[in-house]
């Protein structure tokens, strides 16, 4: 079950991941909008048209693709 205090808006989680080089907001607007593609989508709670991410689902997802990416 998702905690609510771990739902980042997009504009939140870029301005955290900004900090340690990560994401931009429209590297995060891209990843939401192809979420279903790329795997993402486990991540993303919609409540209205109000898109949050889940930052303990996407920091597991950003390990899987780092798993997949050694792996290939």
């Amino acid at each position: 079950m998702t905690q609510a205090t771990e739902l980042r808006s997009v504009k939140q989680l870029a301005a955290e991941l900004k900090r340690t080089g990560g994401f931009s907001e429209g590297a995060l607007r891209w990843l939401v909008f192809n979420r279903e593609q790329n795997g993402l989508d486990n991540a993303i709670v919609r409540i209205g048209r109000k898109v949050f991410i889940d930052r303990a689902r996407f920091d597991a997802w950003l390990d899987a693709q780092r798993e997949t990416q050694q792996a290939a």
